[in-house]
């Protein structure tokens, strides 16, 4: 059902998507790069066909593995619950902190990704002109420093 739900959901995102692209006017497309209309296609499919399902299968599964450990070692050993409500307590504090820090990485992904694909479709438009000037080096090096800037936000350069 879960995945069944997920396809149904992600047509709907898709065709209502379509359709406010196809309505814009005019203005929308002098304006808006193309790789950023093809980022926002690309990354909202992407979460609602393949991460939305796989995160809330695994946040159950998780869930119920947590509450029936929490469960079983409390009832063997009831000192446990003493210190397992100031552990909480912190993890609840850590995790207000991991919150604020992945949103704003998010962010920074989500803005050097659109380079990347504005970069390739001005590049799959031009290949005739940059194959006649031999520069395919070039691109292939603005290419992987567009990339590399972009798995920044994933792995630390250093």
């Amino acid at each position: 059902m879960l995945f069944i739900s997920a396809v149904r959901a992600s047509r709907v995102l898709h065709h209502c998507m379509l359709q406010s692209v196809m309505r814009a006017p005019m203005c929308f497309f002098d304006t808006t790069p193309m790789g950023r209309t093809l980022n926002r296609f690309g990354k909202d499919i992407d979460v609602v066909d393949i991460q939305i399902p796989l995160n809330f299968n695994g946040g159950i599964d998780c869930l119920l593995q947590v509450l029936s450990s929490i469960i079983i070692i409390s009832v063997t050993n009831p000192v446990f619950i003493a210190a397992a409500i100031p552990i909480g307590l912190i993890y609840l504090f850590i995790q207000k902190l991991y919150i604020g820090s992945s949103r704003q990485l998010k962010r920074i992904e989500s803005v050097t990704r659109s380079p990347i694909y504005n970069h390739f479709s001005e590049t799959l438009n031009g290949t005739s002109t940059i194959r006649a000037f031999c520069a395919q080096e070039f691109f292939i090096g603005q290419s992987n420093v567009k990339v590399d800037l972009n798995q920044n936000t994933f792995f630390c350069p250093y």
